[in-house]
């Protein structure tokens, strides 16, 4: 069947508008899937961006972290109380001198103090208020390796008197170089008198004895109270006093197993010549001054 002009020009237009549409339609879905495609990239871009901190986020709390540690750093300097750090990183070293006078003060009334097996040790210093100035004495010695300065306590009521006895009282920190101390007097923990007691004890040392353990007895001898030692320690400590020192002395019975040393009025003269400048003015009554 033969079709005229405007039939053919009809039919034509008609299939041209039908795949303009069909085009357009596909150019849609086309544009649609990739705006979707892209917002999706862009939400996923934008969570894991607002996940994570900017530049600038970052510079703040690095400023803040870096505040935290500056004064966390600042307190540490300030208050150098943190017992691992004192523990295990301080460099502090004990000169002869001190080393010397610690010996006496060990064999007096110096307290060795050992938290567990692994820590090193510290040193507790107690005296009654009547000799305060000998304990700010002894604390300006060893100041530097202390936490704070000495505090006012009260002991125990006294066993004896039942009175109870204001003193004073201050720690040094827990330090490597107090070690050898307690190697030489606690090996088992307890106290004992090192056998080579006489090597160890020297002026300095007789000294800070004296100051912190000795007291005047009657007839103006100088005793010194060893009555928390066995009796054969007393006699090492006698045999140091004898053959170091060439000091006369004897032991006299306290109570029960309880030994002190007595240096004769006679023999006082020369330990004053030995110890007079290394004590306190606070002492020298001890020794006849």
């Amino acid at each position: 069947m033969l079709l005229d002009k405007g039939c053919f020009l009809a039919l034509a237009f008609k299939i041209k508008l039908k795949n303009t549409r069909h085009n357009s339609n596909s150019n849609s879905n086309s544009n649609s899937n990739s705006n979707s495609n892209s917002n999706s990239n862009s939400n996923s871009n934008s969570n894991s961006e607002s996940n994570s901190p900017s530049a600038k986020e970052n510079e703040v709390l690095k400023g803040k972290t870096d505040s935290n540690l500056n004064s966390k750093e600042s307190y540490l300097k300030s208050y150098p109380s943190n017992r691992k750090r004192t523990n295990n990183h301080s460099t502090l070293e004990l000169n002869d001198y001190l080393r010397e006078a610690l010996i006496g003060l060990t064999l007096g009334d110096l307290s060795l103090e050992k938290a567990t097996n692994n820590s090193n040790i510290r040193l507790r210093f107690d005296q009654g208020i009547i000799h305060s100035d000998y304990l700010y004495f002894l604390y300006e010695l060893f100041k530097d390796y202390t936490l704070s300065p000495p505090k006012s306590t009260n002991r125990k009521p006294d066993k004896r008197t039942g009175k109870i006895y204001n003193s004073l009282i201050f720690k040094t920190r827990m330090l490597p170089c107090f070690n050898y101390l307690w190697d030489l007097f606690y090996p088992d923990r307890k106290k004992i008198i090192p056998s080579n007691i006489k090597d160890l004890l020297t002026e300095v040392g007789l000294a800070f004895w004296i100051m912190d353990d000795g007291g005047v007895g009657s007839g103006g001898t100088l005793n010194l109270n060893t009555d928390n030692y066995n009796e054969n320690e007393v006699k090492l400590l006698m045999d140091a006093l004898t053959q170091k020192f060439n000091l006369k002395c004897r032991k006299s019975l306290k109570r029960s197993n309880q030994w002190i040393i007595v240096i004769p009025k006679s023999q006082v003269t020369k330990v004053a010549e030995i110890t007079f400048k290394h004590m306190h003015p606070s002492m020298y009554y001890k020794i006849g001054r």
